[in-house]
């Protein structure tokens, strides 16, 4: 699935230290959803599906998840994914008066990362970087553990594209790996890595679900319409295998596996290798997650973590095919979907 978020975190002191308070606390939800209205004024905000931390991260379109403790509260929603973090909403950063807020967005497709920090309603820290656009926003001074990247201590690692052999990365750094650390030093827990001792246990603190939508903004059939126009306008996928010398190689359209999208009911393709780890996409959709063994597909906590979608069950993984559309850099695809054979680099 890659690396994801859309997070706020607002706190009256040192955000890691209370999420390890609140952890296995549940949430009021009266209390949680007069937040909801705080956040989101004079949107229509109805109650869904409990969820957790690390599930919620990155929520389906039109869905938040919210909690609200004394002392901390969070919301994780896909609106925060802003290019500029100083852009946010008014009455997302008004929130924050006599408090810190903490944005966190990621995006593993087009390796993107945006982080801001606000004291006081005071915009102090906001940094927003892909290898695409280069530094979009980059306000305040450095934090400490953003030093190492900026001083070319943590290169990226990426397997490029056939024929960009020699182009290379942009960045003195990796977003995504530069995103890891910082969510663990602004919130204290990660998404993807080896988690260590004092992290918080995202899984153990519990958020509320609510279904939101601007009534001023376009509705769902709308956006659903304009993805089907999207998705018409690309050409054909493009696929690749790692070759034997760790270079993708390009391949012709895989065999179709017996799982269908839940959206579009368009045949779904296994994205991996018999690794113990399923990356199912939709070549119609460009939509695509990952489970370890046959079994997980029913598990209740992917079902949460499928960005709206139901589980589906496939037949025998395949031979680790890599769709194009679906990836942004192979080396992190790979190592987001799972995998425990370490890539070969070039």
């Amino acid at each position: 699935m890659g690396a994801k978020t859309g997070l706020l975190v607002y706190a009256d002191a040192d955000v890691p230290e209370l999420l390890h308070r609140v952890e296995s606390e549940a949430p009021d939800l009266e209390r949680t959803l007069a937040l909801m209205r705080r956040l989101y004024p004079e949107w229509e905000i109805a109650e869904g599906d409990v969820s957790n931390l690390s599930d919620a991260v990155y929520p389906p379109d039109g869905t938040a998840y919210a909690a609200s403790w004394p002392g901390v509260e969070v919301v994780c929603d896909r609106r925060v994914m802003v290019d500029e973090p100083s852009q946010l909403a008014e009455p997302l950063v008004g929130a924050s008066r006599g408090r810190r807020l903490v944005l966190h967005a990621m995006h593993s497709v087009v390796d993107w990362l945006a982080f801001a920090v606000w004291e006081d309603g005071r915009l102090v820290r906001s940094l927003s970087v892909s290898p695409d656009s280069g530094i979009i926003e980059n306000v305040g001074d450095p934090l400490p553990f953003e030093l190492p990247y900026w001083a070319g201590e943590r290169p990226a690692e990426v397997i490029p594209w056939p024929g960009e052999e020699d182009d290379p990365y942009p960045l003195p750094f990796h977003p995504l790996d530069f995103g890891e650390d910082a969510l663990r030093a602004l919130c204290g827990f990660i998404i993807e890595g080896r988690p260590e001792p004092g992290d918080v246990d995202a899984d153990s603190i519990a958020l509320h679900g609510f279904a939101v939508h601007d009534p001023s903004g376009p509705s769902r059939s709308e956006k659903e319409e304009a993805l089907k126009q999207a998705v018409a306008a690309m050409g054909p996928g493009r696929f690749y295998s790692m070759g034997p010398d760790g270079r993708l190689v390009e391949r012709s359209r895989p065999k179709p596996m017996c799982g269908r999208c839940h959206v579009c009911d368009e045949m779904c393709w296994c994205g991996h290798p018999a690794c113990g780890v399923w990356t199912i996409w939709c070549g119609r959709c460009d939509r695509r997650w990952a489970a370890r063994g046959r079994d997980a597909w029913s598990s209740p906590s992917l079902s949460r973590s499928l960005h709206g979608w139901s589980p589906v069950r496939t037949g025998t993984p395949s031979n680790g095919w890599l769709p194009r559309r679906a990836l942004s850099r192979p080396s992190r695809w790979v190592r987001s979907a799972g995998c425990r054979t370490p890539a070969k680099r070039p």
